[in-house]
Formats: C-alpha cells, sequence, structure tokens
C-alpha cells in the first residue's frame, strides 16, 4: 500500500510541475523570442539529436530532484493523511473478490529499507521516461514544415493552391503550419517562390494577391485588436447610426386597455381580487406617507446611540468606510503578493501579448511568419516577378508594416498596468512584443533599402518614404545598442 500511494504522489508532483513549469510550450524553430543567434546575427541551426543531447543533463536534474522530494516527503504524506483512507479503499474492494475478515486493519511495515530503494530506483526511471518523451516530442514537433528537404504541399498536385487553402483554414494548427510553410518558401526555396509571382490563373486572383492579402490580414489584426482594446475612436460616430429595429417578442400578456383611466375600476368580487386590493392599499399607504417612516427613524436613533456612546472616536475611525476600504485593500494587496495569489495576477506582460498577439491562443508564430514571408517576397520581387504584379501593392504593405510598429510601440508605452499587477516596477519592456516589432522592422528596412529611389513610382510619398526609414532606421541602432 505504501507503494502504490507513493507512485500517487509522484504522479500528482510531475502532473503539478508539468502545469507549473509549462511543458506543453512548443518553441518553434522559426520562433523569434528563443532563436539562438550566432556571433554575425545569423540563426544558428541546430538538429533534433544535438538538441536532445544538449537537454540531457537538465532532465537528469529535475528527474532526480523530483524524485528525492518524494522519495524523503512521501512517507510522511502517507502515514499522515493517506495510509487510512488508501487502506479503506483496499479493503472495500477487496471484499467484492475475496473473503476478508471484518477486523482487517494496516500491518506494520517489514524491511523499509528495500522498500525505499526500490521506490527510488524504479520512480527515477518512470520520471526519466516521462522527461524523455516529452523533450522529444518537443523537439521534432518545432522542425520545419519539410518532407525530404521540400515544402510539404511540393507533392501536391497543386501545390500553390494547396498552400492558399492552408493559409484559409479556419483550425489553428493547419493554419499556422502553412504560414510557416510560406514564409520558408518566401526565405529558402527561391524555384517554388518564383511560381508565387507567376501563378496568375487563378480563381479568387492570383496567387500572390490572394497570399499578399492574407498575409496583410494577420499584420493587420494586430492593429484591430489594440484599436478594440482602447475603445472605439470613431468619435462617437456608432452612437448616431440608426439603431435596426428588434425582433418582435411573442406576447405573454394581454393588450393594455384603452378605456378612461380616470373612471373608478370595479369593486372586487373574488376572495383573491379583495386580498390584492388589500395588499396595494397598504403598500401605497407606506410609500405616499410624507416624511419617514417610524420604523426606519426609530433604527436610525438607536444605531446613532450605540455609535456615539458604546463606541469611543478611535473606534469609530477605525469603522468608517474609507478606514474600511483601505483595510481591505491593503488585505488583497497582500494575498496577490503570497505565492498562492499569482495565480490571481495579470502581469503588465501578459496583458499586452493577450492584446497583441490574441487570446486565449497566441497567434504570435502565425504573425511573424506572415510579416517575414510578405517582405521576403516584395523584396526578391524586383528580380523574379517578371509580370510587375507586386510593385502596385508595395505601397500598401510598407504602410501597413509602419502603423503596426506604431500601434505595438504606442500601446506598450500607454497600456495602463491591471489593478492586481502588485509586481509592476514600471518596467514597460515585453519580450515578445518586441521580438514582434524587431521582425515588422526588419522587413521594412529591406524594402526600404531595395525599392527606396522608386520610392515616386510605386505611389510612396517622400514623407511617407523618411518616416519608413525612420522607424526602420530606430529600429536598427536599437539592435547595434543591444550588440
Amino acid at each position: 500500500m505504501l507503494l502504490r500511494c507513493l507512485f500517487l504522489v509522484l504522479a500528482v508532483a510531475q502532473s503539478a510541475l508539468h502545469l507549473y513549469r509549462d511543458y506543453d510550450l512548443v518553441r518553434l524553430s522559426n520562433d523569434v523570442a528563443a532563436r539562438p543567434q550566432a556571433e554575425d546575427g545569423k540563426q544558428t541551426p541546430t538538429s533534433p539529436l544535438a538538441q536532445l543531447r544538449a537537454s540531457i543533463p537538465i532532465m537528469i536534474q529535475r528527474s532526480v530532484s523530483l524524485v528525492i522530494v518524494t522519495t524523503s516527503g512521501g512517507p510522511l504524506l502517507y502515514f499522515v493523511f493517506l495510509r487510512i483512507p488508501a487502506w479503506t479503499v483496499a479493503v472495500k474492494l477487496g471484499r467484492s473478490l475475496f473473503t476478508l475478515s471484518k477486523q482487517v486493519k494496516p500491518s506494520g511495515l517489514t524491511d523499509v529499507t528495500a522498500l525505499m530503494v526500490r521506490f527510488a530506483w524504479s520512480a527515477l526511471l518512470l520520471v526519466l521516461i516521462w522527461e524523455v518523451s516529452n523533450q522529444v516530442f518537443s523537439i521534432y514537433t518545432s522542425q520545419e514544415p519539410l518532407k525530404k528537404g521540400q515544402p510539404l504541399t511540393t507533392d501536391s498536385k497543386d501545390p500553390n493552391g494547396s498552400l492558399i487553402a492552408g493559409l484559409k483554414a479556419k483550425k489553428e494548427i493547419p493554419k499556422n503550419v502553412a504560414f510557416w510553410e510560406l514564409n520558408t518558401i518566401a526565405t529558402k526555396f527561391p524555384d517554388r517562390r518564383a511560381t508565387l509571382y507567376l501563378d496568375t490563373d487563378r480563381k479568387g486572383g492570383s496567387t500572390w494577391s490572394q497570399v499578399s492579402q492574407l498575409c496583410l490580414a494577420e499584420i493587420q489584426s494586430v492593429c484591430q485588436r489594440i484599436q478594440d482594446c482602447q475603445g472605439p475612436s470613431d468619435g462617437g460616430a456608432s452612437a448616431t447610426k440608426t439603431p435596426q429595429q428588434a425582433p418582435s417578442l411573442p406576447k405573454i400578456a394581454q393588450p393594455l386597455n384603452k378605456d378612461n383611466i380616470f373612471n373608478a375600476s370595479p369593486p372586487p368580487t373574488s376572495a383573491l381580487e379583495i386580498m390584492q386590493g388589500a395588499a396595494g392599499s397598504v403598500a401605497k399607504s407606506y410609500g405616499s406617507s410624507p416624511g419617514p417612516h417610524p420604523i426606519g427613524s426609530k433604527a436610525q436613533k438607536l444605531l446613532e446611540y450605540g455609535s456615539n456612546n458604546l463606541l469611543d472616536e478611535k473606534k469609530r475611525q477605525q469603522l468608517s468606510r474609507s478606514n474600511l476600504t483601505t483595510q481591505a485593500n491593503s488585505y488583497m494587496v497582500r494575498a496577490l503578493r503570497s505565492p498562492p495569489g499569482a495565480a490571481f495576477r495579470r502581469p503588465f506582460a501578459r496583458q499586452v501579448n493577450a492584446v497583441v498577439f490574441g487570446a486565449p491562443y497566441s497567434s504570435a508564430s502565425r504573425i511573424a511568419n506572415a510579416a517575414q514571408a510578405l517582405c521576403s517576397l516584395v523584396v526578391h520581387s524586383l528580380r523574379e516577378d517578371r509580370l510587375g504584379a507586386v510593385q502596385r501593392d508595395i505601397a500598401t504593405v510598407v504602410r501597413v508594416l509602419v502603423a503596426t510598429i506604431r500601434q505595438v510601440q504606442g500601446f506598450t508605452q500607454g497600456l495602463a498596468p491591471h489593478w492586481t499587477d502588485v509586481e509592476f516596477d514600471g518596467n514597460r519592456r515585453v519580450p515578445e512584443a518586441e521580438a514582434l516589432v524587431g521582425v515588422l522592422r526588419a522587413g521594412l528596412g529591406q524594402i526600404v533599402m531595395t525599392f527606396g529611389e522608386y520610392a515616386d513610382n510605386l505611389g510612396i510619398s517622400r514623407v511617407e518614404l523618411k518616416t519608413a526609414k525612420e522607424v526602420a532606421g530606430s529600429g536598427q541602432e536599437m539592435e547595434m545598442e543591444k550588440r
């Protein structure tokens, strides 16, 4: 019984650690917030086997620590809390299968040392299996969407059509993988990337027009969520709109009487009508009597007498509304600062990420992939777009990138912290939001550098070009300062 209870405690402890350490989080290989960077600023690819080897010491350390804690604290929990309930349940189950005496009680333990050594060894192997399985799943799930070194849709009869169908998917996982594949195609596969410019005969528009619209929609969704969080910005125009006529509800009562209301009502005939009339007259007498009701005035006088004669000035101040409110706030702050109160806080970074990337599921990776893919397609169109389908959309892309960068920056600097964020120290830096801004700035800088001299022909004014250079240049200066 002790051995079974110890394994139960081990399972509960591992489950708690799984939730606390967020083992469900999968860091994608294109995650801008978790990319290993080399000295020259380029991404350093790491094979799955190398990642698994690097995580072996951490997994062993976690497993040994958990087994030590469980082996030392598990017996205490068993003898204090679990022994009697576990034995009762075991006896009830055993009586359904075997014939047991009614006086059965838990017996003493023999050879405790061998039992604990056996548990420690089995628990260590079990926890290692858990850790390795979780790590292997996370590593191989975070690999690029490739099949035999080529994008997943390469084997399809209509590769670009399959890609667009994935970009329009309603489910999160296929949609995220499709944008990831689009980013991979736009940055690493020139032959496949060229087909995105040349594929014009397609239902719903050319491949470039559909891809660019879907990418812009993902980027603009950031601005839309920020505007929705900040409230309507139309200056009250929505209040002047003509309200739509609400659908009629089913009639649940008789229509109103259209007779003269000043005529005397007919006398009551039934006992129920007589009781209703009596109750109504009493209510009218209480409600229409001038001045305070005598019962209410007596209660108020008793309260005033008790507060003036039974309580001194100090006690009355302590029971005042402002003092009680201050004490309640102080107790609330203490509770939020305690370790259990962490579950009820809304930190500033979490609040920003929920608005910028959406909730309850974050779309950070999809937005970053859409921005990188769109900017890469625009930059490479200078040499690969033989039909010139991209040039008429470059101005729109530049304006969307500039507006999104400014919206995220302004929102991060102007958002008020939540009242439960008792640990807020004025630091408004959010790594995930900064990583997204860095991706947008890098793409904007590449576009400005490539098409800056053609701005007049592309429909970009000098003011817009100067603004785009300032926004992209400030990002480059910040990157140089970090290095």
